[in-house]
């Protein structure tokens, strides 16, 4: 017989674990923001990401956000298995017509990182400054101290997820 509630009990801990990281990172490294998108369906069927975890944020617009893969900051990190970094968003319209989350946020600045398992790409780190702020070398490099016990978070978060 399967235990549902100690089920819950898991996927409760591993939010909370994944929220406390971020606002750990949050602090640390002193951005005004930071979210994870990522899917809670079989990667190999991945065609949208949404942004599930955040930190710092001053309204609850990202939840209606969903991405195509390709789409958006979180998109192109996720198609390209790449950092990607953006500056003076604000300045630039259309930058802000195909980066919602940028917009909600009235972020100008933003870096986003893909969060991995084997080479394939379960989820994508965001940080941004609502400010031309951007992150220094040795703030980046405490981001990828974070983000290897980040991506356990999320894969162990994904597989319950896709259990409910």
């Amino acid at each position: 017989m399967v235990d549902i509630n100690r089920g819950r009990r898991s996927i409760i801990l591993c939010v909370n674990d994944i929220q406390l990281h971020l606002d750990n990172l949050r602090e640390d490294i002193q951005i005004d923001f930071i979210s994870i998108a990522t899917t809670r369906t079989a990667f190999e069927q991945v065609r949208n990401i949404q942004w599930y975890f955040v930190s710092g944020n001053t309204n609850n617009l990202y939840k209606n956000i969903r991405l195509q893969i390709g789409r958006g900051l979180g998109g192109i990190v996720w198609r390209t298995g790449r950092t990607h970094e953006e500056n003076d968003i604000q300045a630039k319209k259309a930058k802000l017509l195909t980066y919602p989350i940028a917009r909600s946020e009235k972020l100008t600045y933003v870096y986003g990182i893909p969060l991995q398992k084997e080479d394939q790409v379960i989820g994508v780190l965001l940080a941004g400054n609502r400010t031309n702020r951007t992150l220094s070398i040795e703030e980046k490099q405490r981001i990828d101290n974070y983000v290897n016990q980040l991506e356990q978070l999320i894969e162990v978060w994904i597989k319950h997820a896709s259990d409910e």
